[in-house]
């Protein structure tokens, strides 16, 4: 044996630790998710609508109001609140603006919507809400969410909105301290 040997040993070790980290969970078992629903979440009837300010946040620093953001940046903004609609939430919102040309702006709007459930069917809708009106709207269609195994694992499944507006009505809804907001609306199915 050479002076390597205990080296050797010792990658050989790590290397079947890895490969056990790596190796799928024995049948019977259900592998740990921490993409449940929150406990103390409350349930309400479908369809479910939350609205997400695309504001600043009213904590100084924490999050720059959309319209301040710069070109090609996007902003993930949890779901504010504690809301499920039989076991399917909204998880989070990702929103990107884009500065177009022809004095436009796109905003990509990215909704993660999450399920307790094996499989589900959501209808997921987008609007642009300002001044307590839909600007613009966008039907993302049915999407079916859900591949684990057993009904605890949640799957995330995202479909994105774009909405694209003349540079000069994206600024008149953040003007006069305002800010328009996304309403996401779940619009729940039957369970499969």
């Amino acid at each position: 044996m050479t002076k390597s040997t205990p080296a050797l040993a010792v990658s050989l070790s790590l290397l079947l630790a890895a490969a056990a980290l790596a190796l799928p969970a024995p049948a019977g078992t259900v592998a740990p998710t921490t993409r449940m629903a929150p406990a103390d979440a409350t349930e309400v009837a479908s369809p479910m609508k939350i609205d997400v300010s695309l504001g600043a946040s009213d904590v100084p620093g924490r999050r720059t109001a959309i319209n301040q953001l710069p070109d090609g940046q996007s902003r993930v903004f949890s779901s504010p609140g504690k809301v499920v609609c039989d076991k399917a939430w909204l998880d989070n919102l990702r929103v990107k603006k884009l500065d177009r040309s022809g004095g436009k702006v796109a905003l990509e709007v990215t909704p993660v919507v999450l399920t307790g459930y094996d499989r589900q069917n959501v209808g997921v809708t987008v609007a642009l809400v300002s001044d307590g009106k839909e600007v613009f709207q966008n039907a993302l269609g049915d999407v079916s969410i859900g591949q684990g195994d057993t009904p605890t694992v949640s799957v995330r499944k995202s479909s994105t909105a774009t909405f694209v507006m003349a540079r000069a009505d994206f600024d008149a809804m953040f003007s006069d301290d305002r800010a328009p907001s996304m309403r996401v609306t779940l619009d729940v199915g039957k369970q499969k």
